[in-house]
């Protein structure tokens, strides 16, 4: 099953713990308006996912090759 989880904390380190408490293999994604906002988190998720989705299925990236390159500025 996938699923979200948001996780908020007024101290780093609570949400380090609540991070290592609650994810296994999961991708972590933050998103700090100090790291450029979504898009950091966004160029995460490309990064991790983008290179298995090509070799599944090469015509589909091509297709949205604009999309994708304006989602990792």
């Amino acid at each position: 099953m996938t699923g979200h989880l948001r996780i908020v904390g007024d101290r780093r380190e609570d949400r380090l713990r609540a991070i290592a408490a609650h994810t296994g293999k999961a991708l972590v994604v933050r998103c700090h308006q100090r790291l450029r906002g979504p898009y950091t988190g966004v160029d995460t998720v490309l990064r991790a996912v983008l290179p298995e989705a090509y070799r599944r299925w090469p015509d589909l990236v091509e297709d949205h090759r604009v999309a994708l390159l304006y989602g990792m500025p």
